[in-house]
């Protein structure tokens, strides 16, 4: 017995030392813990910016070109005919019969066409826009007179019939910087 009088203040040391170790590593997870929450926004900020700067670097520059065309009514006909044949035409100027007939003058295949050109018409006049986009700026614009052109000549062909005249109003400018967002 007087030898397990005298292990018993060996034990309790032994305890509480490893009680302070269990609770001195539960502070190192703590600390630990704390420190990534804090260091979590800023990595993932950092992150962000340079996945962003490396898709901006990487995607090539676009640009666009816009032509106009026009719906004018002939004389004696109805100027609501004029805005109902260009809202018509803004919505085929993409079709396969419009772009058809562009492609050659565009220099670049119907589906490539159909790909990069798009129309918006004016619901107070009858203008159609036609706007096309590519990684070159001069063929941007040649494909978007192109279509314009097409659009041109698909009214020469119904002018009789509808009492309107299609006509190309402004001819789209080559563009002096891309329109895609700068890395």
């Amino acid at each position: 017995m007087p030898r397990m009088t005298a292990l018993r203040p060996a034990l309790s040391s032994l305890r509480s030392l490893r009680s302070r170790a269990a609770r001195g590593a539960i502070g190192r997870l703590t600390r630990l813990r704390r420190t990534r929450r804090r260091w979590l926004v800023p990595v993932a900020a950092v992150l962000g910016a340079l996945t962003g700067a490396g898709y901006g670097l990487a995607t090539p520059a676009e640009y666009a070109a816009t032509s106009y065309v026009i719906a004018v009514p002939a004389a004696g006909s109805d100027p609501a005919a004029a805005m109902g044949l260009a809202q018509a035409y803004g919505r085929v100027a993409s079709d396969v019969a419009v772009v058809g007939g562009a492609q050659t003058e565009a220099g670049v295949t119907a589906a490539a066409l159909r790909a990069a050109v798009q129309t918006a018409t004016s619901p107070d006049t009858p203008m159609i826009s036609v706007t096309a986009r590519s990684g070159r700026p001069r063929q941007a614009a040649r494909m978007a007179d192109a279509v314009a052109r097409a659009l041109v000549r698909k009214g020469a062909d119904t002018q009789a019939g509808t009492g309107v005249k299609v006509l190309e109003f402004t001819r789209a400018a080559v563009p002096a910087a891309p329109v895609s967002p700068s890395p």
